[in-house]
Order: C-alpha cells, then sequence, then structure tokens
C-alpha cells in the first residue's frame, strides 16, 4: 500500500532459506512543478513501522542525492533480505517513508563536449526566466590526444525562450579533438557565489562562510571552470576530484597531475545555495 510518499509493505520470507529475498520495483512520479532530491527513507527499527529487525531492506536506483524533475518519473528497486540468516519470524511489516526535499542544485546532463555542445535544458525548474549564469559546467576531466597547448576559455550562451545551452570552449592547438568532460548543474534560485580562485594542482576554498557549513557534504557545492591554460606541449589525460571536509568548512579540487607535468593552471568558481 501506497500513501504519498508512505510504503507499507507485508513480506515472508522462507524459513529454510537464509538466502531468500523479494524485490519491488517502484516507479514514482514528481506531480510538482518543481524538481526534488531524495533525502533518506525514516522508519523506526524493532516498533510497528519495521517490526522484525532482522530483515532488512536495499535500495537499486535510487541514493542520497538523486533528482526527480517536475513532472517525471524515476524508476527504482526494493529488495528485503534476511540481515543475519535464519531467525524464528520471518515476515515483516514496514512503513517506510520515503524524504525529498526541493532540490536547489540541479543535475542536468553529462557533457563530453569537444569545441562546443548544445542542449536542451528546458527540463531544470523556472528554465524560461533563468540565464546562463545559472548554469555550472563542474569539469572532471580534460583529454588531451596530442601536444596540446593555449588557454582555452569555457562560455555559455543560453536562450530562455527554448531551453537551449550552448557550452564552446577557446580552440586548443596541437593534433586531435581536445575533450572538456564532466557535470551540468543548474542553479535556479538562491545562487550563491563563495570565490574564485587559480592554480595548477590545488585551489582551496574556505566555506565556512556558508550557513551550517558542518553539515553540508561535497555534492551541495559546485564549482564553474571557466579558463585551462596549458603553456607548453602536453599530451595525456587529466582528471578533477572534489573533496569536502565538514570538520574545517574546506572544500578541495585537486587535478591529477599529468606524468611530470604541473604547469596546467586553471581558474574556477565555487557557488553554494544560499539558504
Amino acid at each position: 500500500n501506497v500513501y504519498q510518499t508512505m510504503l507499507n509493505t507485508r513480506v515472508t520470507l522462507s524459513s529454510t532459506d537464509s538466502s531468500s529475498s523479494i524485490t519491488y520495483t517502484i516507479t514514482l512520479h514528481n506531480g510538482y512543478d518543481v524538481a526534488y532530491e531524495f533525502v533518506d527513507v525514516s522508519y523506526i527499527l524493532g516498533e510497528a513501522t519495521y517490526s522484525n529487525e532482522n530483515i532488512e531492506f536495499k535500495l537499486t536506483g535510487l541514493e542520497e542525492g538523486t533528482i526527480i524533475y517536475s513532472n517525471s518519473y524515476i524508476t527504482f528497486d526494493i529488495t528485503y533480505q534476511y540481515k543475519d540468516g535464519l531467525s524464528d519470524d520471518n515476515s515483516l511489516t514496514s512503513y517506510l517513508t520515503f524524504n525529498f526535499k526541493q532540490a536547489q542544485i540541479i543535475f542536468v546532463q553529462y557533457v563530453d563536449m569537444g569545441y562546443s555542445m548544445t542542449l536542451s535544458a528546458n527540463k531544470v525548474d523556472y528554465y524560461d526566466s533563468i540565464t546562463a549564469a545559472n548554469f555550472v559546467f563542474e569539469l572532471n576531466e580534460i583529454v588531451l590526444p596530442d601536444r596540446n597547448l593555449s588557454t582555452a576559455n569555457v562560455t555559455k550562451t543560453y536562450d530562455a525562450s527554448t531551453g537551449s545551452l550552448t557550452i564552446k570552449r577557446s580552440a586548443v592547438a596541437g593534433y586531435g579533438t581536445v575533450k572538456f568532460k564532466g557535470n551540468l548543474y543548474a542553479i535556479p534560485k538562491l545562487m550563491k557565489e563563495i570565490s574564485t580562485t587559480s592554480g595548477n594542482v590545488t585551489l582551496t576554498f574556505d566555506c565556512t562562510g556558508v550557513e551550517d557549513y558542518q553539515n553540508k557534504k561535497a555534492k551541495d557545492f559546485v564549482y564553474d571552470i571557466t579558463q585551462v591554460a596549458i603553456p607548453s606541449a602536453i599530451t595525456g589525460t587529466t582528471t578533477f576530484a572534489k573533496k569536502y571536509d565538514p570538520t574545517t568548512g574546506i572544500l578541495t579540487i585537486t587535478r591529477e597531475v599529468i606524468s611530470s607535468d604541473t604547469e596546467i593552471t586553471y581558474k574556477a568558481t565555487l557557488y553554494t545555495v544560499e539558504e
């Protein structure tokens, strides 16, 4: 039985097979005009909302941060199985509440771009009232195929009437097609710029000015790389990693060095959402 985002399930597993399990496939519809982000599942173990502590559940296809766009569907599996082998009680009655919050940082699309890329962003909330500045291209990989060098500036243009977004980079000298890859996000409302800085291997941002920074996670921050400078011919692939320490409020973006290279520099602006 389902009521809004509460799932009431009664299952009985095998009394002789410890690997017994049952899986349900669930399709969830977001009928609202804004996107929502999955937070967690709430219940009280061992009480009326979850009667058997030796039967556990796992989710496949639904994890913290999963976005369900406005007027869209997501499908995921929930599996019930024994936690610690067979027990005298092999049945479970559960009331699981799936908790969501309105998404503020919205994943739009993974970008695998040569010189430019045009995509549709009309699934984004308020797409017809935002600008190019509301989109963040979180670059996480650069592929330099053969002796590439130059300074590449990344620019974005947006047509709010159609939701068409174009991302371009400056030409890079050398051979083959240079690839910029990463995640494109939108922050339609309450966008907060933390700071802009540049460096070659590690960028450090102080996020202690963000409200409740001690309870933030890396996914609550997105960085926009607007420039990559390659001063001498380099071949190879470099990747970026993002890490956040909530105890200090420090977020770092680290670039993997190509062979002995430390020369590539990049400029990034860090954003979050103002609560």
